[in-house]
């Protein structure tokens, strides 16, 4: 018996069935049957497929989306901690590069995930303008800077102003701002609290020295990888203090977004105690390195955070509203105390300009380069050619800085106008737009905005104020990031988009393919690249270390680091360097295994490494100085190696017009000149010449014992002998303590031999023999002196004394003391002609005022 249905199917094959669009009955042939039922079971197949794709799209969005998540995470915790001490340039080096391979990764995962996505959205902001307006000013200052290379890359040892990482901070910029969310604000504040935290506890054991695990962290560490562990993480002791200062608003916010909880877990509880003990560390810190704390950075940020709590525009929990306050207390109460002997360790001295000098380096910067300065990452130059005068007149007037005091006046020299221009109005757009937004609806109780743009303040203020290292800065962009993300997240501000879509047309879908594969073709290539510097300083790194033991091994691993990066000066300099060390260890050995040719070979390379670091760096007064020592250095084995030096330093002096120390060395190079000349006009014209640089250092530096001595010495080479007192008088009355100046002014009276000279040279003898009774020269000299005033009984007392003082193994000096002791004896006067010497007329004293002679 057949039910209705089978009937219905006999009458439908029969017939043809009911049309689905009109209800009506079809004719339809077997085939078109057929065909149509293929089409509904492809159908469905699809249908099936789109499903799978989507659920696989969707794995690998997450995945890329995770990658993001990630890269953020890490560079937040890391910055702070990463370290190898293995490369030549620093952990500000090693961090820097840290910085740009998550950032890279994080990027091509963006760029991938817009490419699934069919659209990559980049959320517009407030800050727009003025970042697009500062990037395209670095960008022009770049292609007219007095060093292009290390302008787009960054200065060698702290690479942050280059434009390389101004770019790659924008970056991050645009990248966590479109890719921000309420999960991703956790995870990237875990991470700065996280690496912070770690930080303040190993810099307590460090600094306090506490007990752990059987002993301090030095025990733990010591030997051979207690080079490898640096005092401070970050750079230096000031950034140091300026992270732990941010640490305390963290800090603080994280225990107060904690404590919101209405029911609190044990693993909450266990948080909240973990970021109270850092807390306290980190003001135990503070007062640790009193000296070193930028307070007015952490005065403001903790106003700021503490003013919107008592206004209660932001309102912690009631329960723990206590703890900002108690912080303020704290921090005022470190303030008041002082600097306390609290820390075990002795923290090195960082210097740094004050704010006249770098107002004044500032301003006479904009005469010479007012549109876009000098370039981005060349302070050095801008400091060595524009620094004042009176700077000479400071006890560190040798050293060279490379970074300003604050990037305020920094920006001014490398940026010029237009440069600084837009980086004030960037930081005044971000600060008014996060306050303006973070005063508005009370009612959303923006805790996690305030406590980020307070710490945000914290750290702008002291980059603003002091003169701060890479990792400080980067921490810095990357707080401000996150500060400004999360307000305008809290604060569902309407956002705009810039939206590149594969779907909206040809155009569109062409720019997005493009974009990202110049993102993967940037990518791989600056991995390849970052990757091969990174190992270069490594080698640079190696090289320095075994250096003072095994030159050879150094040269080699130094050339390994020029075949990667040929382009580092630096590298050169130093190569230069090491083999002037093989030359003159070679120099200094006897006469039959010292190879002649190996000298001239070392030589000729060494010179050829400090040119190639020279031209490279044609601007860096350092490379220059480094090529004028290697030709100093060269003497007998390069013709016209004096001529040479000097050349190098008259270029050295253009770059750097007020520095003392390359007067000094120009008219000792002049000395050195005359000393070979045997016409006596032109040899006297020498001198002059030499005198002249000699009057210009102690023009410059009117406290230059040094400047001071040397002309002595000239004038006692010309017959001044009443001038050659009077400036090594100057000299003694600059540098009290230098015993060269001292014997040297005594023994210019006792050429003299005039009234109350001998008297006077005596007294200078005693003096110095009364600070080192164990100095040769100034018993011997004092005998002399003695001699000359008719005292020979205590002349031969102080010979004996030196015959005494004299090494194993001077027996042809002491001959020759044995001689002068028995002259006294049979009342002979010990003079040149006595000893069987010549006087030296060069120098205005005899042979025989050396125990050596």
């Amino acid at each position: 018996m057949e039910t209705r249905s089978e009937e219905a199917m006999k009458v439908e094959i029969k017939t043809g069935g009911i049309d689905a669009n009109t209800g009506s009955f079809s004719s339809m042939s077997n085939e078109s049957r057929m065909s149509r039922l293929m089409n509904m079971q492809l159908k469905r197949e699809g249908m099936k497929d789109d499903s799978g794709k989507k659920r696989n799209s969707g794995f690998v969005l997450g995945l890329f989306d995770k990658i993001i998540g990630l890269s953020v995470f890490m560079i937040a915790i890391g910055i702070p901690l990463y370290f190898t001490s293995l490369s030549f340039q620093g952990i500000v080096f090693e961090k820097q590069l840290y910085f740009y391979f998550w950032l890279l990764l994080a990027l091509v995962s963006w760029a991938a995930k817009g490419v699934i996505t069919e659209e990559m959205n980049i959320k517009r902001t407030p800050l727009d303008i003025p970042i697009v307006g500062f990037w395209a000013a670095c960008l022009l200052s770049v292609f007219f800077s007095v060093d292009r290379w290390h302008s787009f890359w960054g200065a060698f040892g702290d690479p942050s102003r280059g434009f390389m990482s101004i770019t790659a901070v924008i970056i991050l910029y645009y990248l966590i701002i479109s890719n921000f969310d309420q999960r991703r604000l956790r995870s990237i504040l875990f991470g700065l609290v996280g690496g912070g935290a770690i930080l303040v506890f190993w810099s307590s054991l460090i600094f306090l020295k506490i007990p752990f695990i059987g002993g301090t962290v030095d025990s733990l560490v010591s030997g051979h990888f207690a080079q490898f562990i640096p005092l401070s993480a970050s750079g230096s002791i000031t950034g140091l203090g300026a992270y732990f200062s941010a640490l305390l608003v963290l800090f603080t916010v994280s225990v107060l977004k904690l404590a919101e909880k209405d029911k609190m877990g044990i693993m909450d509880r266990v948080s909240v105690g973990v970021l109270l003990a850092a807390l306290f560390f980190d003001l135990i810190l503070l007062l640790s390195i009193y000296g070193f704390v930028p307070w007015i950075g952490l005065f403001s940020g903790i106003v700021v955070f503490l003013i919107y709590i008592l206004s209660k525009i932001v309102r912690p929990k009631m329960s723990w509203a206590w703890l900002p306050m108690v912080l303020f207390v704290a921090v005022m109460i470190i303030r008041m105390t002082g600097e306390v002997q609290i820390s075990r360790v002795n923290f090195p001295t960082e210097a740094s300009l004050n704010y006249k000098l770098s107002s004044d380096i500032a301003v006479s910067s904009l005469k010479d380069r007012f549109i876009l300065g000098s370039g981005p990452a060349t302070y050095g130059y801008d400091f060595s050619l524009h620094k004042p005068q009176y700077f000479n007149e400071n006890a560190l007037y040798m050293l060279r800085f490379y970074q300003g005091t604050g990037i305020a006046f920094e920006s001014i020299a490398t940026l010029g106008a237009l440069g600084t221009f837009f980086l004030v109005i960037l930081i005044l757009s971000f600060v008014s737009v996060s306050i303006y937004l973070i005063s508005r609806e009370k009612e959303k109780n923006k805790l996690y905005s305030l406590g980020l743009l307070a710490a945000s303040l914290v750290l702008l203020i002291d980059a603003i104020s002091m003169k701060m290292e890479g990792t400080v800065l980067i921490l810095t962009a990357l707080v401000g990031i996150i500060a400004l993300a999360s307000i305008l997240n809290e604060s569902d501000t309407q956002t705009k988009t810039l939206s590149l879509s594969l779907k909206a047309s040809p155009k569109f879908a062409l720019a997005l393919a493009f974009v990202f594969m110049v993102i993967s073709a940037g990518v791989a290539f600056l991995f390849v690249f970052l990757g091969k510097i990174y190992t270069a300083d490594i080698y640079a790194g190696r090289a320095v270390m075994v250096s003072s033991a095994n030159t050879e091994d150094a040269v080699m691993k130094m050339n390994r680091a020029i075949s990667l990066n040929p382009r580092e000066g630096a590298y050169y300099s130093k190569l230069g360097e090491l083999y002037m060390i093989l030359a003159n260890k070679e120099v200094m050995k006897d006469d039959n295994s010292r190879n002649v040719d190996l000298i001239r070979q070392l030589v000729n390379s060494s010179l050829y490494a400090a040119s190639a670091g020279s031209n490279l760096q044609k601007n860096d007064v350092g490379s220059i100085e480094s090529l004028a020592q290697v030709y100093e250095n060269s003497g007998m084995y390069l013709g016209d190696s004096l001529k040479m030096a000097e050349q190098s330093y008259e270029q050295a002096l253009q770059l750097d017009p007020h520095n003392p120390a390359t007067l000094l060395k120009i008219g000792q190079i002049k000395i050195a000149e005359a000393s070979l000349e045997k016409d006596q006009s032109t040899r006297k014209g020498l001198l002059d010449d030499a005198k002249g640089f000699f009057e210009r250092s102690v023009s410059e530096k009117s406290n230059f014992a040094e400047g001071y001595y040397q002309i002595a010495l000239i004038d006692d080479a010309l017959g001044d002998k009443d001038g050659t007192i009077d400036n090594a008088t100057k000299a003694v009355q600059n540098d009290s303590g230098n015993a060269t100046y001292l014997i040297g002014l005594a023994n210019f009276y006792r050429f003299r031999g005039g009234d109350g000279d001998y008297d006077n040279a005596e007294k200078i003898f005693q003096y110095i023999i009364q600070s080192d009774d164990k100095n040769i020269n100034a018993h011997f000299y004092l005998g002399l002196t003695y001699e000359k005033d008719k005292k020979r009984d205590q002349a031969k007392a102080e010979y004996q004394k030196v015959e005494s003082l004299l090494p194993d193994g001077s027996n042809d000096t002491k001959k020759q003391l044995e001689k002068m002791i028995d002259n006294i004896g049979r009342g002979i006067e010990n003079t040149p002609d006595s000893l069987g010497l010549t006087k030296n007329s060069d120098s205005g004293q005899g042979a025989s005022d050396q125990p050596g002679q």
